[in-house]
C-alpha cells in the first residue's frame, strides 16, 4: 500500500501535470480503492453506508478537480482523503453516531430572497412579488424579470419622472441572495446579510450607492459620471470596473476586492489605488489597512456557488455558513489555531457541509434546533 507522503509526493506531481502514464494509472487506482472501513457501521446515526460513500467520494474528487485552486489546496484535500479511512476507523462511531446531524430536521440552504423598501416605507417581499406587483411602484420603473434578478431604469422617463430622484433599499436577509440591475446598466450581486441603498435614476454628476454587508459590483462605464460606493466609512470611486465590497459589522476587517478596471478606494483620508487582482483590507479595530494580492476565485466563490477556504480560522468559517444558512454558532473547547482549507457546494444540506468539515478531523459538530455547537 502506497504510505502519505508518496500518496502526497504523486498527488502533487500529478497537479503540476508530470506524471507518467503509468504514475497516473498508480493514482487513479489508489483512490478507486478507497474504502469505508475498519469499523461497524450504524446506518441509524450515519445513513446508508453505500450511499454515504458515494457521496463523499464524488463531492470531494469532483471539487478538487473542478476548482482552479492552487496547488496547496490540492494537496490539502490529498491529505482530507488520506486521512478519511483513518479518522472513520478511529472516530466515526464515537462523534457520528454521538451527534445529531443525521438526525436532525434538515435545514435548508439559502435562496434567492430580498426585502425591497421604497421611499414612502413600504416594503415588498421580493421573492413572493411578481412583475405586476411591482408595475404599481416607481411608476413601473422596476421589472422583476427573473427568480433572484430586479431591473431598474427607463431612459426615456428619467428627465420627467418625479419618482426619478426617490431613493430604494434591497436588503437580503440571512440565508438570502439577490441581483439587481440598477438604472445604468450596474449590476449588483448579494450575498446573504447585506443591502445596497440606490436612487432610482441617477440624476446627478455621479451614480451614489451605499452598501453593508457583502456586494459584488460589474459597474457600466460612464466617463462623465463615476460611480461610487459608500460603506462605513468607506469610498470607493470607479468609472467602470468589476470589484467585491466585503463590510460586514460582525467582521474585524473590511475589504475591497478589484477584479477588472481601476479603482479608488478611500479610507481614514488616505486614498489607495488598486489593480486587477488587488485589494485593500481594513482592520478596523488597529484602524490600519494594508494592500495586498489576493485570490479572484476566492473572493467570487460565493456568487458562483460555493464555499472556498483557504486555510480560514473555523470562527470565519462558521460565520460563512452561519449568515447563509441563517443559524446560530456556539463553540466549545479552545478554537485558536483551527483551520480549514477546499471547496464545497452552497447548496448543500447543512448536515453534509458540516461532515465533509468534521471529516477533517479539525472540529466536530452538534445540531441542536437551528443551532450549531462547534466542538474541539
Amino acid at each position: 500500500m502506497m504510505t502519505k507522503d508518496a500518496y502526497m509526493a504523486l498527488y502533487e506531481k500529478y497537479v503540476a501535470g508530470q506524471c507518467t502514464a503509468d504514475e497516473i494509472r498508480l493514482l487513479e487506482t489508489y483512490r478507486d480503492a478507497f474504502e469505508l472501513t475498519d469499523t461497524p457501521w450504524d446506518e441509524a446515526a450515519m445513513g446508508n453506508q453505500t450511499q454515504v460513500r458515494h457521496r463523499i467520494r464524488k463531492r470531494l474528487f469532483h471539487q478538487i478537480t473542478s476548482r482552479r485552486i492552487r496547488w496547496y489546496n490540492y494537496a490539502a484535500a490529498a491529505v482530507l482523503l488520506i486521512g478519511i479511512t483513518v479518522f472513520i476507523g478511529l472516530n466515526i462511531r464515537q462523534e457520528l453516531a454521538n451527534s445529531t446531524l443525521a438526525m436532525q430536521e434538515s435545514i435548508q440552504p439559502g435562496s434567492n430572497k430580498a426585502l425591497l423598501t421604497l421611499e414612502d416605507g413600504t416594503q415588498v417581499e421580493l421573492d413572493q412579488a411578481d412583475g405586476a406587483q411591482l408595475a404599481g411602484h416607481g411608476s413601473g420603473a422596476i421589472r422583476k424579470l427573473d427568480d433572484g434578478l430586479l431591473v431598474y431604469g427607463d431612459p426615456s422617463r428619467a428627465e420627467t419622472n418625479p419618482s426619478a430622484n426617490q431613493t430604494h433599499t434591497i436588503r437580503t436577509p440571512r440565508g438570502g441572495q439577490f441581483k439587481i440591475e440598477l438604472a445604468d446598466g450596474t449590476t449588483a450581486w448579494l450575498n446573504a446579510d447585506s443591502y445596497i441603498r440606490f436612487p432610482l435614476e441617477f440624476n446627478s454628476n455621479e451614480r451614489l450607492v451605499e452598501v453593508s454587508g457583502e456586494v459584488f459590483f460589474d459597474v457600466e462605464k460612464q466617463a462623465d459620471k463615476p460611480f461610487v460606493v459608500r460603506c462605513d466609512g468607506q469610498t470607493i470611486h470607479v468609472l467602470g470596473t468589476s470589484f467585491v465590497v466585503t463590510s460586514y459589522p460582525d467582521e474585524k476587517e473590511q475589504q475591497t476586492a478589484l477584479l477588472e478596471g481601476k479603482v479608488r478606494v478611500s479610507i481614514e483620508a488616505q486614498n489607495y489605488q488598486l489593480s486587477p487582482g488587488q485589494r485593500t483590507v481594513f482592520d478596523k479595530h488597529q484602524k490600519q489597512v494594508r494592500k495586498e494580492p489576493f485570490d479572484p476565485e476566492e473572493a467570487i466563490a460565493w456568487k458562483a456557488g460555493y464555499f472556498l477556504f483557504n486555510a480560514e480560522p473555523v470562527e470565519s468559517v462558521m460565520r460563512k455558513i452561519a449568515r447563509w444558512y441563517d443559524i446560530e454558532v456556539s463553540y466549545q473547547g479552545n478554537m485558536h489555531d483551527k483551520q480549514f482549507s477546499g471547496s464545497m457546494s452552497r447548496f448543500d444540506q447543512i448536515q453534509d457541509v458540516l461532515n465533509l468539515l468534521a471529516l477533517t478531523g479539525t472540529v466536530n459538530f452538534k445540531i441542536d434546533g437551528r443551532r450549531v455547537i462547534v466542538m474541539e
